[in-house]
């Protein structure tokens, strides 16, 4: 089996002020765009104002204590989520197709983005067996499960530990740009250990 070429992958990478959209809010995201070739070609990053009228979870809000530079990053220069939700469909409409969603987990980041794309520009952010406008293609890469796959690791519902070797690169501080383009080494870095084992993705 050989590896469809020609895509352009779009790492995703989001943050919350508590777990369900609507009743909190997505204060950030970002999305980085790399090639077949595993060049940036193009990112987008807006910090979004709080939905009216939504509470913060106690629990995530303890998170974001322990990180007062990523909180304070996220909360300036804040836009109208509407805004900026039309702003990057626009943005994803100048990227080379098909796009792929790759999210780290695919779970949650990428159901808080439809969950805004739905909201305020009626579109989607994964495409099912449905009639629904999406910048994206297909069901989008779980980068988690793709690298969990790859080197035979067990399945668990805690934080993956994986091998030293995929993770080098990777600045992961929270703030979403940053930990998208950790995202995109991570899956990078598996894809070439992969083809370097001769084993296809």
């Amino acid at each position: 089996m050989t590896e469809t070429l020609g895509f352009t992958y779009c790492f995703l990478d989001i943050e919350v002020d508590g777990p369900d959209p609507g009743r909190h809010s997505m204060l950030s995201f970002a999305c980085a765009a790399y090639d077949d070739e595993e060049r940036e070609i193009g990112t987008f990053a807006r910090n979004l104002l709080p939905l009216p009228g939504a509470a913060r979870s106690p629990k995530t809000m303890k998170f974001w204590a322990s990180e007062p530079e990523a909180w304070a990053f996220i909360n300036a220069d804040q836009a109208d989520p509407a805004a900026a939700m039309a702003d990057f469909v626009t943005w994803t409409a100048t990227l080379p197709a098909e796009r792929v969603l790759c999210c780290h987990p695919i779970i949650f980041d990428a159901f808080w983005l439809d969950w805004y794309l739905r909201k305020f520009v009626d579109q989607r952010a994964l495409q099912g067996p449905f009639d629904v406008v999406s910048p994206f293609a297909g069901g989008g890469i779980d980068v988690p499960s793709y690298v969990r796959g790859a080197v035979n690791q067990a399945y668990s519902s805690g934080q993956p530990a994986y091998p030293a070797s995929l993770t080098v690169g990777i600045n992961h501080s929270h703030k979403p740009i940053d930990d998208a383009r950790g995202h995109a080494t991570l899956y990078f870095n598996t894809r070439r250990w992969l083809r370097r084992q001769r084993i296809a993705p």
